[in-house]
């Protein structure tokens, strides 16, 4: 469920903020190579989001396990695959816990 932030005191500002805080720690766990900073960084934003009813930006969202909230690399083992039936689609299977994403392509 997303909320009407615009009724919060500050409106639109408040919400590019939120969105900039959300961006600024997502690039932070896709750039470090510490794991420990990098889990923080992606289950803090994550929360921030979550919590105010935002959205994770797609090129993000993409990267990110939800299974284990982990930045999906190809040094942990990554496998992508694509398939052409329906439609085609992307599959990502994460290196650390296993989980399947499916994203629809073309």
């Amino acid at each position: 469920m997303r909320r009407d932030l615009s009724r919060i005191g500050g409106g639109g500002k408040r919400v590019d903020k939120i969105m900039t805080e959300v961006t600024r720690l997502l690039e932070i766990a896709m750039t470090t190579d510490d794991e420990v900073l990098m889990r923080s960084a992606v289950r803090h934003a994550l929360s921030i989001a979550e919590k105010t009813g935002l959205r994770v930006p797609r090129r993000y969202s993409l990267y990110i396990c939800r299974g284990c909230r982990s930045v999906m690399r190809a040094s942990t083992g990554v496998r992508v695959r694509t398939r052409v039936e329906r439609g085609g689609k992307l599959v990502i299977r994460c290196g650390v816990c296993g989980r399947i994403k499916r994203v629809p392509i073309g």
